[in-house]
Parts: C-alpha cells; sequence; structure tokens
C-alpha cells in the first residue's frame, strides 16, 4: 500500500519540507561542490571545458526526455499506478531515443566542438545520463507528491558522496577527462536506483491512454517552457566554448558552478518546494496563495540578497583560496554573475505560483524572454572577452525580473508596485553590506588573503543585517519579527 498524500499545510509543514529540500540541495551542492574543488587541482582547464560543452549540450535533450509528464503526477491528486507506469514507459523510450540521435551525431560534431580524438567517445557514454534521468523522474515525482523530501535529501547525498569519491580516485589514477564522464553517468544510474527505493515504487512497462491525455496536454503545455529554460541556462556556455575556446570555458564553468551553489542554496530550493505548497494554496483561496507568496518573497530577498552582495565583494579572496591560483580569471565573471542571484528570488517563485495557478503559458513567455536575451546577451559579451559574456548573461534579469513581476501580478494579485516595495529593505541592506565589504577590503588590502576574507566578510554581512535593525527604527524592527514569526507559527 503506497503511502498517503500528505495535503494540509502549516506553515510548520511548509517550513520543515522547506528544511529537508534544502538539505537536500545543500548536502548535494555541498558534496558536488567539494568534490569539483578537488578535481580542478587535478585536471586542466581545457577538460574542465570540454566535459562542461558536451553537457550543456546533453543537458538541453535531457529536459527534452525529462518532459513534464512527470510534473504532472506531482499536480494530480488520484493518478493510478497504470497511468504512472504508462509515463515511466514513455519517457524512457523518448530518453533512448534522444540519446541514440546525440550519440550517432556526435560522430560527427563532437571532434570539431571540443577539439579531441575521443570526443565521440565521450559523448557517446554521456548521452547514458539520458535516459536514465529521464526514467528517475517519476519515483522522484511520487515523492515530491507525499512531500518526501527528507527521502530525496537522503538520496542526493548518497549518490553525490558515491560519484564523487569514484570520480576523484579515476582522477588520481590518472584517468583525465574520463573520470568526469565516469562520475556523471555513475550519479545518473544511482540516482534512480536510489529514487525507485526511497519511493517504494516498482518500475514497469505499460500503456494507459485514458486519463493520459490530460497529463500530454498539460506536459505540451510545460514542454516548452522547459526547453526555452534549459536553453537560457546552457546557452551561455554553448557560446563562450564556441567563440572563446575549451580553456576559457573551463574558467566560465568554475564561475557558473559558484554560482549554481548560491541559487541552490539561496533560492531555488524555495521554488522547488513551493510548486507543491502553491499548488495546494490555489485550490484553497486565492487571498491565501496571495498572502502567503508576498511572505515567501520578502523573508526571502531579505535573507538572500545581502549574502550574495557580500559574497561578489569576496570573490576575488574566494576563488584562489578554493580553486587555486590557477583560476584566479574565474573571479572577474563570478562576480558579474553575482547580479543575477540578486534577482532571481522573484523569477524563482514565479514559476511555481503560473504553473500552481493553471496558467503553465506564463512560464514559458518568461524563459523565452530569457532564452533570447541569453543567447543574445552571451554572443555580445563574448566580444569583449569572458567577463564581457559574463556580464552579458547577467543583464538578462533586467529584462526577466519585471516580466517576472507582471506575470505574478496577473495570477496572485500581488502587484508590481507591491513586489517593488517589498524588495526595496533587501537592496537596502545589500548596498550596505557590498559598501561596508569593499571598504574593508581597501582597508586591509594589505593583509593575508585569508585573514581578509574574514574580516571583508563578517564585516559586510554584519552591516547588511545591522543596517534595519539600526537605522531604520522600530517599526522596520517590528515588521521583520512579525514576518518571520508568521513564517515560523502562524496558519498556512
Amino acid at each position: 500500500m503506497e503511502p498517503r498524500d500528505q495535503t494540509h499545510l502549516t506553515s510548520r509543514a511548509v517550513l520543515s519540507h522547506i528544511g529537508w529540500s534544502a538539505l537536500r540541495s545543500w548536502g548535494e551542492r555541498f558534496t558536488t561542490l567539494a568534490v569539483f574543488i578537488i578535481l580542478t587541482r587535478l585536471l586542466a582547464p581545457d577538460q574542465i571545458g570540454a566535459l562542461a560543452f558536451l553537457m550543456a549540450i546533453i543537458g538541453v535533450f535531457q529536459v527534452a526526455a525529462d518532459g513534464a509528464l512527470s510534473e504532472w503526477l506531482v499536480r494530480c491528486a488520484d493518478s493510478t499506478r497504470l497511468q504512472q507506469v504508462t509515463i515511466f514507459t514513455l519517457q524512457g523510450l523518448i530518453g533512448i531515443g534522444l540519446a541514440l540521435a546525440i550519440a550517432i551525431s556526435g560522430l560527427w560534431w563532437a571532434p570539431a566542438a571540443i577539439g579531441r580524438t575521443d570526443a565521440a567517445t565521450i559523448n557517446a557514454v554521456l548521452t547514458l545520463a539520458i535516459p536514465l534521468g529521464a526514467l528517475t523522474k517519476v519515483p522522484e515525482a511520487i515523492l515530491r507528491r507525499r512531500f518526501g523530501f527528507k527521502q530525496l535529501a537522503y538520496r542526493s547525498f548518497a549518490v553525490f558522496a558515491v560519484g564523487g569519491a569514484v570520480g576523484i580516485g579515476c582522477a588520481l589514477a590518472g584517468l583525465g577527462i574520463w573520470s568526469l564522464v565516469i562520475k556523471q553517468v555513475l550519479e545518473t544510474a544511482g540516482a534512480l536506483f536510489f529514487t525507485l527505493l526511497a519511493a517504494r515504487w516498482r518500475p514497469g512497462i505499460g500503456f494507459a491512454f485514458g486519463r493520459i491525455k490530460e497529463a500530454i496536454r498539460y506536459a505540451l503545455a510545460v514542454f516548452g517552457s522547459w526547453i526555452f529554460e534549459a536553453v537560457s541556462l546552457r546557452a551561455d556556455s554553448l557560446i563562450v566554448g564556441a567563440v572563446l575556446g575549451t580553456s576559457a570555458l573551463g574558467f566560465y564553468s568554475i564561475a557558473l558552478r559558484i554560482f549554481q551553489v548560491m541559487i541552490e542554496l539561496f533560492i531555488a530550493v524555495i521554488s522547488r518546494v513551493s510548486i507543491s505548497h502553491f499548488a495546494e494554496l490555489a485550490r484553497r483561496s486565492s487571498d491565501e496563495l496571495s498572502a502567503f507568496y508576498v511572505r515567501m518573497y520578502e523573508g526571502s530577498t531579505r535573507l538572500f540578497a545581502p549574502m550574495i552582495a557580500v559574497f561578489a565583494a569576496v570573490a576575488p579572496l574566494i576563488v584562489p583560496l578554493v580553486f587555486g591560483a590557477k583560476w584566479a580569471a574565474a573571479a572577474a565573471p563570478l562576480q558579474a554573475l553575482c547580479f543575477i542571484p540578486l534577482c532571481t528570488t522573484a523569477v524563482c517563485l514565479a514559476y511555481p505560483t503560473v504553473l500552481a495557478t493553471g496558467k503553465p503559458e506564463y512560464a514559458m513567455h518568461l524563459n523565452i524572454v530569457a532564452a533570447i536575451v541569453t543567447v543574445v546577451g552571451a554572443t555580445v559579451g563574448a566580444a569583449f572577452g569572458l567577463t564581457g559574456a559574463a556580464i552579458g548573461v547577467a543583464s538578462r534579469m533586467l529584462v526577466v525580473t519585471p516580466m517576472a513581476f507582471f506575470l505574478v501580478s496577473r495570477v496572485a494579485k500581488v502587484s508590481v508596485r507591491q513586489h517593488v516595495l517589498s524588495a526595496g529593505p533587501a537592496v537596502l541592506e545589500a548596498g550596505a553590506g557590498l559598501a561596508v565589504a569593499l571598504v574593508i577590503g581597501v582597508v586591509v588590502a594589505s593583509w593575508p588573503p585569508l585573514m581578509r576574507l574574514m574580516v571583508e566578510g563578517i564585516g559586510g554581512l554584519a552591516a547588511a543585517y545591522g543596517v534595519l535593525w539600526l537605522v531604520l527604527g522600530a517599526a522596520a524592527r517590528a515588521h521583520m519579527i512579525g514576518t518571520i514569526r508568521r513564517l515560523a507559527g502562524g496558519g498556512a
């Protein structure tokens, strides 16, 4: 007998699910980052860049294989096993077909793309991740529907710990880029195995085209959004690799990896949990959804924006200390990319909001614009070098963020003006933290790097989180405390 769905929501339940989702994301990101740090000290920039280029291509097709059929299971309260098996079968077949297409076509394009004689073989092995990843989505959706974020957290830690250990061992054995390839495929296969165990769901092959038509309609509506989102997230790597070469892409990959960790640690975890809760709130009351959205947006923005701003200030110290002096050139593009997380809270919350309210086409519109602006920005910026490409990519948020405000105002009764006013205190905090960290950096410029990092970071964060408390008075302090209390103990 399968576990019952937990559909009764309280703020404490939301925070519990966010906590486990955060543990999953943080454990996954910290584990992979630790492994990546070790591998960057063992491998050359062109090897890191070559794999990044291939994975950018495969990643887009992996999204296509994942489709959005499994996402329908998260929204559907009463799916049957036969429907689940049908979606599992369809995604597996699509994944196998796409993997074969990329592997065969790679015989021609892969060697020229990354300049290696074994490029076609590397590409063919990496395509195994496409069907394996697609098959993982159904049991993962079942767990998400049950709010099984605890099990997903355990799975992620186990998979990436084992995969990372194997990857490091292969690198120490002198396998070079193949250590990254083996790690990637092993992690994808492990994710499928452990997710099936956690969900207590037996895979099978079958077809039931009754209610599945509803899932297909939903998938077609969401699919375009996912594809354009995949393009917006990976086009920059393809453009940097094609224009500036795989070595430059290696440096860009360092900046991008750290940027992705920030997104996961600070923002995306909230978005991942929100889709399940927002869907439930949308069924109950649009007013409840709007009120909860505002609390989530305001609280997450004020918490995360200062951290990211201070991180941008100390990035030139962090990169060489963590990855080694040979990667110091990744610091400048990382600082440029830090502008994206400062604006991403609104965008990350906009996606689950429009999906939960039955407007997947809005998500697609947002992703289309993001993809177009990313391609244009990266192409124009790459003409000015690596940092120029990063600035061009980051500039997309000047377009995407106002659009996210507008789309949310259409479905959740949260106006653009309300978004701007809610973000105002966070911008002030972030500005204060950034300014103080930069000033301290000038004062202690002659100090050892590690000591500078500690002093600049602590000083910047203290300024960021202290500015409202010390400057804006009792009303602002009361509002901040009230927001925290509502999130922690109030009703949903």
